[in-house]
């Protein structure tokens, strides 16, 4: 569990809890200290960590998720839908950290230019399974793959 970072497409918290405590919970379950690689993520997203997370809105809930997910510095990260309810400049900052990140991500997402930024193989598991390698990665290409399903090695 330590080795893997996941962010769900939907956030759930347990309610009353402030988002320093979701933090410390999250590391704890990984049984690591993960507060100095907590407190800068918090700073480059602009998360408040004394405020209670039933009363963030749904970008900050997104937040708090992403930084739960990194904060152990995981060689793998599973996201699912990471850019739903970010604003743009947490987007920027999540696509910039994705594009230096050392570990393997594996991302599930209908965000086009998210995925044209930083995928290198896209999969496409619906009624078979294909693969669209990187260099066919050209906007258009992955326009047309999407719109009619054709994902091809």
């Amino acid at each position: 569990m330590e080795r893997i970072g996941y962010l769900p497409s939907e956030t759930t918290f347990y309610a009353g809890m402030r988002v320093r405590d979701v933090l410390k919970l999250s590391a704890d379950l990984r049984g690591k200290d993960c507060s100095e690689e907590a407190k800068v993520l918090c700073e480059r997203l602009q998360l408040d960590t004394s405020k209670k997370v039933d009363e963030l809105s749904f970008g900050n809930k997104k937040k708090v998720a992403i930084v739960c997910a990194l904060q152990h510095k995981p060689e793998l990260l599973i996201l699912d839908e990471p850019t739903n309810h970010l604003d743009f400049k947490a987007l920027s900052w999540l696509e910039n950290y994705l594009d230096t990140y050392k570990g393997s991500i594996l991302v599930v997402s209908h965000d086009r230019y998210f995925i044209k930024k930083l995928a290198t193989r896209i999969f496409d598991m619906g009624g078979g399974f294909t693969m669209f390698k990187a260099e066919s990665l050209t906007y258009e290409n992955i326009i047309n793959a999407f719109e009619q399903g054709n994902f091809y090695s």
